[in-house]
Order: structure tokens, then C-alpha cells, then sequence
């Protein structure tokens, strides 16, 4: 039993840095965690010095407009748990001029975990991105490509400390 094992945690700023950081500890912990991060980056002056073209007030690229996680975590005394995540994240865009074309829309993504756990082992059933959410982690504009996100994905994990 984790000190934070049937908590409610609460972080904000967790888009990145030390908010992050708690938030993953927390949950780790077994905390239910609620965490949110707002990222409003754009650009006071930005002249492309190449084409010439005034960016100012675009979103910076490769920066999401907000981070949503809630979490939560069930451990029963006999060993068996479980936990369930659900990720958002908002509109990002792969290019300083904003433009449709190189933007992913707003989406989320549903994680879990399901299992049996001693001090000594571990047998685990996970899922991530179980609504097989399809997304792009980058977009690359010379090539009018792009990288897909995590398709849905199942496993099966255990483990076994000496």
C-alpha cells in the first residue's frame, strides 16, 4: 500500500517540466490523477527570413494548445488491479504559417491496465489507444508526409524480481 493509494491528486502545469513529472509519480503511486496543461505559445514577432512572411500570432509548432490527463487506479488487497487513462490533447500544428494542411485536429486516447501483482511478481493485460484513435505525431511538410501515432495495441507483460 502506497501513502497515496486511494487519493485524489490534482496537478496543473503537467504539459511538460516538473507538473508532468508529479503527475506520472502520482499516478504511479496509485493516486487517481487529474492533470491539465495550457500551453498558449504563440509568436509576438516572427518574420521568416526566408520567405518573408509574418507569422506573429501563430501557434509555435510542434506545441499542443492544451494537455488533459485524468487517471485513475484500483489495487485490491488480494493483488489484483486496475487502471484506466484517457490523454487529450489539443490542436497542434507541424508548420509556422498554421496552415490546415499540416495541423492534427484536437484527439484522445484511452489507455489501460489490468492485473495481478505480488512483491515478488507480476502478471499485467494492457491497451493503449483502445478507441484506435488515428493521429499523426509529426508532419513532415517537404516530404507531404507524416509519422502516425500508436495504432490500438494489446499485450500481455510479466515480471519476476529476485
Amino acid at each position: 500500500m502506497s501513502a497515496l493509494d486511494e487519493r485524489v491528486a490534482i496537478v496543473t502545469g503537467a504539459n511538460s517540466g516538473i507538473g508532468h513529472v508529479t503527475a506520472l509519480r502520482f499516478a504511479e503511486e496509485g493516486a487517481a490523477v487529474i492533470a491539465f496543461g495550457c500551453t498558449h505559445f504563440e509568436f509576438d514577432e516572427y518574420l521568416d527570413p526566408f520567405s518573408g512572411n509574418d507569422f506573429k500570432g501563430n501557434q509555435a509548432p510542434f506545441t499542443p494548445e492544451f494537455t488533459f490527463n485524468i487517471s485513475a487506479q484500483y489495487e485490491h488487497k488480494n493483488g489484483f488491479f486496475a487502471w484506466v487513462q484517457y490523454n487529450a490533447l489539443g490542436d497542434i500544428y507541424f508548420d509556422e504559417a498554421n496552415t490546415t494542411r499540416y495541423r492534427q485536429s484536437d484527439y484522445g486516447l484511452l489507455n489501460a491496465r489490468f492485473g495481478y501483482q505480488r512483491d515478488w511478481f507480476s502478471v499485467v493485460l494492457f491497451g493503449r489507444n483502445l478507441t484506435d484513435t488515428d493521429y499523426y505525431t509529426n508532419k513532415i511538410i517537404d516530404l507531404d508526409a507524416g509519422v502516425p501515432g500508436e495504432p490500438q495495441t494489446f499485450g500481455f507483460k510479466t515480471s519476476i524480481n529476485f
